[in-house]
This record gives structure tokens, C-alpha cells and sequence, in this order.
């Protein structure tokens, strides 16, 4: 099910990037140049030989000019494992500083990501995990209306070295490369 929604959503994100330009502009379309936006982001992220992990963070953009802009975002998850001993609370923060570069630029914003992310782990019943995260990609933003766009982006995510990683059996390390796709809605504020 998650599947077929993840491809409904590209797909219309890719038919609506085709949408005439002329079209766009006479609906006022998002301007180039200053912007800010802030939204959130739903990220899909899939790492090899684990079950795929559903992000939901707080995101904002800022383009203070028209062929470069800058991202922000922060995300934290959280559970609680109960059976076979005591409750464990186990809780991740994403701290993400992304610069974009802007290839393409008409009707929808075509540009290559590069990301910066600090990840902290916290256990209640052994030591905190921490790691830092580099990654680029491709992305698009597509305006939906003058205040509102749908940003799009396909990241491959790499740790800066090999971590402990709670979500792991205890004493084990992962490299943690990973492939993530993700899906912002931002309203802009001029």
C-alpha cells in the first residue's frame, strides 16, 4: 500500500512539473530570488537488510539568492520496547543543514542537494549514540500555488565514519549508508 502511494505521488509530482510555464506564471507562481518557506517533510529512508523508516520533521528554506538556497530541518522519533526485562525508551534526533544548488529553473526548480546531518541516539538503559551524516542527491520544488510548493528530494545519506547504533544488538557498528526519499510541503512567507 505504502508502495503504490509513494508512486501515485511521484508520478503527479512529475506530471505537474510538465505543466506549461506560461500557465505557471499567470497563476503566480513562486518567484526566484529572496524566500523563505517552512513546512514539513515525510522521508521514507531505507537502509540495507533493515525495515524501511517513516520520518516526519520540521523544515525551513531560505533562498537568499536565485540559484542557490539553504535548508534546515529537525526530526525526532521515539518508542518504548516493554517484555523480556525492563522498559527500554529509545529516542533519535536529526539535526539537517542542506546547501542547494539550483540547476533548473522554470516552472518547477530542479537542484542538487548537499546535507550536512547530526544524529544523536538516546537508551535509557545503556550510553548514548551519536554520529554525523553527508549526503547529496537530486530534488525539485514544484509551486502548487503562489504561497504553496511541493519539494521533492532523492538522497544517498553516508556516515563520516562507522557508529554505534542503538537500534543494533549491543556492541555492534554500522556504516549506515542509506538511501532516502522524501516529500516537504512549504508555505512561503515573502
Amino acid at each position: 500500500m505504502l508502495r503504490h502511494f509513494w508512486s501515485i505521488l511521484v508520478l503527479a509530482t512529475a506530471v505537474f512539473a510538465q505543466v506549461d510555464q506560461s500557465a505557471s506564471m499567470s497563476s503566480g507562481g513562486v518567484e526566484s530570488g529572496k524566500m523563505l518557506g517552512l513546512g514539513g517533510r515525510l522521508t521514507l529512508s531505507q537502509r540495507p537488510m533493515d525495515d524501511p523508516r517513516l520520518w516526519i520533521d520540521a523544515h525551513a528554506i531560505l533562498q537568499p539568492l536565485p540559484r542557490l538556497f539553504l535548508e534546515g530541518s529537525w526530526g525526532r522519533a521515539s518508542e518504548t520496547r516493554r517484555g523480556n526485562g525492563p522498559d527500554t525508551s529509545f529516542s533519535e534526533t536529526r539535526w539537517d543543514l542542506t546547501a542547494g544548488l539550483v540547476l533548473l529553473q522554470g516552472s518547477a526548480t530542479g537542484y542538487v542537494p548537499l546535507v550536512w546531518r547530526k544524529v544523536t541516539q538516546k537508551n535509557s538503559t545503556t550510553a548514548d549514540a551519536k554520529w554525523t551524516e553527508v549526503g547529496f542527491g537530486g530534488g525539485a520544488i514544484v509551486p502548487l500555488q503562489q504561497w504553496l510548493a511541493l519539494q521533492t528530494e532523492t538522497l544517498w545519506m553516508r556516515p563520516l565514519d562507522p557508529h554505534r547504533d542503538l537500534a543494533l544488538a549491543s556492541g555492534r557498528e554500522s556504516d549506515g549508508s542509506h538511501l532516502e526519499i522524501s516529500f516537504s510541503l512549504l508555505a512561503y512567507l515573502k
